[in-house]
C-alpha cells in the first residue's frame, strides 16, 4: 500500500524459506531478512530481523534461526549511509480524526521522546513547523559538521504519508513507519519498517 502511495520502499520480495536464497541472489548483497508474521509488530525484539547479510550461506543460517517465527520472510536490499531515522505515526481517532506524529525513530524513539504532532490537513509549511523544534531536525541540518540529511525528501514523504491517510481514512485505524531512514542530501529516504492496521468491517 505504501509503494502504491508513492512512498519510498526498498527493493524486496516476500517469499517462503525455500524461495529466500534465490530471492537474495536476485536482489543482491548486502541485504536484510525479516520474519513476515502479522502477529509480530516489533520484529527486532523477537529476533525476527537480520541485517547486513552478505552471502547465500548467511541467508540459509538466519532462515534456520527464524524457522519457528514465520512461514514467510521479507528479503530486502540493505539501506546504508543513513544520516538519522524518523518515526511517522498516524492515528485515526473516531472523535478527533486524523493526526500524525513525527519524531526520532528506530532505537531512539522511546529513549529520546523527541516528537511533535501534526494536525490535518497537512502541508509542506506545517510539516516544517512540526520538524523544526525537534532535536532530530538539527541532525538532519548537519549537526557539528556531520553530513546533512535529505530534508526535501523527508517533507515529501511526510506529505505523501498524510495523503495516504486521508485517502484511506474510512478504513484506517493506525499506521506507522518506524524507522524511515534519512539518507544524505540528494539521496532520498527509505522505509525500513512499517505497519498498517485496517478496520475489520
Amino acid at each position: 500500500m505504501f509503494r502504491e502511495a508513492g512512498l519510498p520502499v526498498p527493493q524486496g520480495r516476500r517469499v517462503t524459506a525455500e524461495e529466500a536464497p534465490d530471492a537474495a541472489d536476485s536482489i543482491g548483497y548486502p541485504l536484510v531478512v525479516k520474519a513476515s508474521s502479522v502477529e509480530m509488530l516489533h520484529k527486532s525484539e523477537h529476533g525476527g530481523v537480520y541485517l547486513g547479510l552478505s552471502s547465500r550461506e548467511e541467508v540459509f543460517q538466519v532462515l534456520n534461526q527464524m524457522k519457528d517465527l514465520s512461514e514467510t520472510f521479507l528479503v530486502e536490499e540493505m539501506v546504508t549511509d543513513t544520516v538519522t531515522e524518523v518515526l511517522l505515526g498516524l492515528q485515526n481517532d473516531p472523535q478527533f480524526g486524523l493526526s500524525l506524529t513525527l519524531g526520532a525513530g528506530g532505537i531512539y524513539t522511546e529513549l529520546l521522546e523527541d516528537t511533535s504532532v501534526l494536525l490535518f490537513p497537512a502541508s509542506e509549511d506545517l510539516i516544517m513547523e512540526s520538524l523544526e523544534p525537534l532535536k532530530l531536525f538539527k541532525i538532519i541540518q548537519g549537526w557539528r559538521g556531520k553530513p546533512k540529511g535529505d530534508l526535501e525528501a523527508l517533507v515529501k514523504a511526510v506529505l505523501d504519508f498524510a495523503r495516504f491517510a486521508e485517502h484511506h481514512h474510512h478504513k484506517l485505524v493506525q499506521a506507522e513507519i518506524n524507522p524511515l531512514a534519512i539518507l544524505p542530501e540528494g539521496k532520498g529516504v527509505k522505509i525500513l519498517d512499517a505497519l498498517i492496521e485496517i478496520k475489520e468491517n
